[in-house]
């Protein structure tokens, strides 16, 4: 058994290759150590388990969530464990994934160790560091310049000499439910303030929208069809009450067509105290919605993150 220690700015990891499971009990205090494991592994390695607090979760990519990260802290607090707790992940990208991430959030950071089972866990967790759940944050062009087209509505544009604005719709899946508030700090007016915060944006709708005005209650009303709260429809935009309701989060902005344009326009001249006629010379864009994709995606991120965060710091701020 090879065992060595790397040092950072702030904290030592330990390596140990070619370990046996059991040598585990010398390293860590076994009062403390809780075993984070999926089915597959458990399955197969149950009396390796036997004796030892142990947390089994589903298996396979798509359970890479939140719901399966409030699953794993529910059971640690009935284990009843603190922040002296140390984590131990056995299993591959997935669990190392999630096990590292319940760690840093879990009593505001606790102890973790891995026992990798693919090369992906050993590369990407043991030594790596990445730890985290699948959220995704995905922005599109609906249209420019009224165009579902892109390329129709910039040539509509082109042909004018002028700029166009355009609509992006943003789309965030994997939310945990209850991100947000029920008054100011409700998810849309937090999305709200950071999307405006972006240059150009003259609107915000989430779900349908504005298109909700034109609708009867019973149609605009979002379905539940089962215990986990997801809807048949969701008019909502994923949104009930300020509250995320764990459904996909869909909103859309309105992206305004740049001011700089070559088109000859009228305005105010100060020197003069006349309105003169100017047009902007020089290479400017012709539409600045093409650029706001992967902003929005990232103002998106920031705030999901920050309520996602808020959330534990809630909870173990008394613990």
């Amino acid at each position: 058994m090879k065992n060595w220690k790397v040092k950072f700015s702030n904290s030592t990891v330990s390596f140990v290759i070619d370990g046996s499971f059991a040598a585990i009990d010398k390293m860590v205090d076994k009062t403390q150590a809780i075993y984070i494991t999926d089915e597959n592994v458990y399955a197969l390695h149950q009396k390796k388990f036997k004796g030892k607090k142990t947390i089994v979760i589903p298996a396979g990519e798509e359970h890479k969530q939140q719901a399966t990260v409030d699953f794993i802290i529910e059971a640690l607090l009935n284990f009843g464990a603190t922040r002296q707790a140390v984590l131990i992940g056995v299993g591959g990208g997935v669990v190392t994934d999630m096990v590292g991430y319940v760690a840093g959030i879990y009593m505001r950071g606790v102890a973790v160790g891995f026992v990798p089972t693919t090369i992906l866990a050993m590369v990407d967790d043991s030594i790596g560091g990445k730890n985290g759940i699948d959220v995704e944050v995905v922005s599109h062009i609906v249209s420019i310049g009224g165009e579902t087209d892109v390329d129709k509505g910039l040539q509509k544009a082109i042909d004018q000499k002028d700029s166009v604005g355009g609509i992006v719709e943003c789309t965030v899946k994997g939310l945990p439910i209850g991100l947000g508030e029920h008054f100011f700090d409700s998810v849309e007016s937090l999305i709200s303030h950071a999307v405006f915060s972006i240059p150009a944006i003259r609107g915000i709708e989430f779900g349908t929208g504005f298109a909700a005005a034109n609708m009867f209650g019973v149609d605009h009303n979002d379905s539940i069809i089962d215990a986990t709260g997801k809807t048949k429809t969701n008019h909502a935009g994923g949104v009930v009450g300020g509250y995320t309701n764990g459904n996909d989060l869909v909103f859309r902005i309105a992206v305004k067509p740049t001011s700089s344009t070559p088109k000859e326009q009228i305005t105010w001249n100060w020197e003069t105290n006349e309105q003169e006629s100017f047009s902007v010379k020089g290479r400017h864009d012709l539409c600045i919605a093409l650029r706001v994709p992967v902003v929005l995606e990232a103002v998106t991120a920031i705030v999901l993150i920050d309520l996602m965060m808020g959330i534990y710091q809630s909870l173990f701020k008394a613990l």
